[in-house]
C-alpha cells in the first residue's frame, strides 16, 4: 500500500512540474548490483534468473534514487511478467548509455504498449486479474527518464517477451570514473 501512495504522490509531482531531480555522479555497477539484490528474491520465488551484461562500468550522472527507481519498476516488471523464464539486464556505454531489461514473458501487443505507458493503464481481461500492479510503474519510469533528458522505448512481441530500452544523454556518461 505504502509503494502505490508514492508511486501516486510521484506520479501528482511529475505532472505538477514539481518533482526535482537530485543529480550526483555515481557508478552504474553499483546502481545495477542494488537492482539485482532488492529483486533477486522474488525471481528466485518465480524461477527467473536475472542475468547482468555489461560491457563497460561508467559514471551516470542523474538521480541516483530515481534512476534505481525507473530500474526497479522495470526489472519487476520483468520478472512478474516472465514465468520460469529470464530477465537480462544489458548495459552498454557504446550504445549510447543505453540500458536495456529484456524478458522472456509474455509480451504485449502495440495497443498494449500504448496503454501500459498510461497512468493506470495495464492489459485488459486475465493479464489484470492475474498480475497485481496498479499500472503506474512505467508511466513514471518513462516520465523520469524525460526528466533526465533520455528516452523509455519498449519493443515487445505478444507471447515473446518484451524489451525496454533506455538512452541517457550523452552528456550524463562519464567513462572515466
Amino acid at each position: 500500500m505504502l509503494d502505490l501512495v508514492n508511486d501516486l504522490l510521484d506520479l501528482a509531482k511529475i505532472e505538477a512540474n514539481e518533482l526535482q531531480l537530485q543529480e550526483e555522479p555515481f557508478r552504474i555497477s553499483t546502481l545495477m548490483n542494488r537492482v539485482v539484490n532488492l529483486v533477486c528474491p522474488k525471481a528466485r520465488e518465480k524461477d527467473c534468473r536475472i542475468n547482468v551484461n555489461m560491457v563497460e562500468d561508467f559514471t551516470l550522472f542523474a538521480d541516483n534514487r530515481r534512476v534505481l527507481q525507473i530500474m526497479m519498476n522495470l526489472v519487476h516488471n520483468a520478472v512478474k511478467f516472465s514465468e520460469n523464464g529470464a530477465v537480462t539486464i544489458d548495459v552498454d556505454l557504446n550504445a549510447e548509455g543505453q540500458i536495456a531489461v529484456r524478458d522472456t514473458g509474455i509480451g504485449m501487443s502495440s495497443g498494449e504498449i500504448a496503454k501500459a505507458l498510461t497512468p493506470f493503464g495495464q492489459a485488459e481481461g486475465s493479464f489484470s486479474k492475474k498480475y497485481d500492479g496498479a499500472g503506474l510503474g512505467l508511466p513514471i519510469a518513462s516520465n523520469l527518464m524525460e526528466m533526465h533528458g533520455g528516452q523509455l522505448r519498449i519493443d515487445s512481441l505478444s507471447g515473446r517477451g518484451t524489451s525496454v530500452i533506455l538512452t541517457f544523454p550523452e552528456d550524463r556518461i562519464n567513462p572515466n570514473f
